[in-house]
């Protein structure tokens, strides 16, 4: 039984080459939307918190209170996503076929992915900030900021996604253990 554990470890967690059940990849794909859920409205809540509370610009703390409903919401969804991965792959995959697929790079491609994303986003809220800086609209705190948040995510996400799979790996490892 334990070198069995240890090879099942291995194929999943592991960097060779293994055929997953389709169920697996599956599970896998909609634990990374739960986790992109979990982060995509953490700049939008973090600019806001970050002028209401240093009073940059006069922002009624209504928005906050938008952003924090927006953040909680996917939070919610987010971990629903995690937790309930494993029967909503059985569900959309009854029947299992296999595919092939190195199961942490396919972690860290995914991860990267998300880093992208949210770079991109950074990016896109700096060029909007700067356009009304110079259109003579007025310097838009909230876009600055949130660019500059969405900018350390995307990094932190894409620089780190190798150990994020190597953590991913981890906990599978642990639920496997039983721990």
């Amino acid at each position: 039984f334990k070198h069995g554990f240890v090879r099942r470890i291995n194929v999943i967690c592991g960097d060779i080459m293994v055929k997953l059940q389709t169920r697996t990849l599956i599970s896998s794909l909609i634990a990374l939307l739960g986790i992109w859920l979990l982060l995509r409205q953490a700049p939008d809540f973090a600019s806001s918190m970050y002028i209401v509370l240093t009073e940059t610009e006069h922002v009624p703390p209504s928005i906050l209170k938008l952003h924090a409903m927006h953040l909680s919401v996917n939070f919610l969804i987010g971990v629903f996503l995690i937790l309930l991965r494993d029967k909503l792959a059985g569900w959309l995959a009854p029947n299992e076929s296999g595919v092939k697929v190195f199961f942490r790079l396919f972690l860290a491609v995914g991860t990267s992915l998300m880093g992208v994303y949210f770079i991109a986003q950074g990016v896109v809220s700096l060029g909007e900030s700067l356009g009304n800086k110079d259109l003579n609209f007025g310097e838009n705190p909230y876009l600055y900021w949130r660019g500059i948040f969405s900018l350390i995510v995307g990094v932190i996400l894409f620089i780190g996604s190798a150990s994020i799979s190597r953590l991913w790996a981890l906990f599978i490892r642990l639920r496997h253990a039983g721990v």
